[in-house]
């Protein structure tokens, strides 16, 4: 190989790099903060007591964390906002329009409340 394709080469192989690197570090800046953030979602798990009435901010929730009174079973997911779910045995997630959430798990045996 000749000193001038040798040159040739290098530079081809600088600009193929230079491009590759640059292609990566636009799609790390396009991506929003909240998207680099959301990767992994993070699940909570919420423990409710009989005879308990919990609320959390919108912020402090997700779309997948767990609900759970012991005895009582629970419910997997929020609910949407303006929305509820409860079970038979006594434990109900409610949804506020602005996302605030509250869980409330009755006293004593099922029916008891």
């Amino acid at each position: 190989m000749t000193t001038r394709a040798r040159w040739i080469t290098l530079v081809l192989l600088l600009v193929v790099l230079g491009l590759v690197a640059l292609y990566v570090f636009n799609s790390n800046l396009t991506m929003s903060s909240e998207e680099q953030e959301s990767e992994v979602p993070v699940v909570h798990g919420w423990v409710i007591q009989p005879g308990q009435t919990r609320t959390w901010l919108a912020e402090h929730v997700g779309p997948l964390d767990h609900y759970r009174c012991p005895g009582k079973g629970g419910v997997n997911g929020t609910p949407d906002p303006g929305t509820s779910v409860s079970n038979s045995a006594g434990l109900t997630i409610e949804t506020a329009e602005d996302g605030t959430v509250t869980a409330t798990c009755e006293p004593g045996p099922p029916g008891n409340a």
